[in-house]
């Protein structure tokens, strides 16, 4: 059940989006060509950024939080939803104690 409503962006070629992302939720690419950029990754020191060049229908799901930075390399439209929340568990249950 999703606790928010998908986000929806058209994009003209050469025009760059960055988007906060949550752990869980999901990209997809409608139409046109895009290039993705994932949250930066820390290897010591070093800033790593990996990127993936994909076309209609791309669907990603992202791993970790952070902001992610869509290029479009053609006309494009892009949707990004949320990650689905769950009913939270209890984390302990009453129980009636015995005489």
């Amino acid at each position: 059940m999703d606790t928010e409503a998908p986000q929806h962006w058209q994009l003209a070629a050469g025009q760059t989006a960055h988007l906060p992302v949550a752990r869980g939720s999901q990209l997809a690419v409608l139409a046109g060509r895009v290039r993705v950029q994932w949250p930066v990754n820390w290897l010591g020191e070093i800033a790593m950024r990996n990127s993936v060049d994909s076309g209609e229908g791309l669907a990603c799901r992202f791993e970790r939080a952070g902001w992610v930075a869509v290029q479009a390399l053609a006309d494009a439209e892009i949707c990004l939803h949320p990650r689905e929340a769950h009913p939270a568990q209890p984390q302990w249950t009453w129980t009636k104690a015995q005489a």
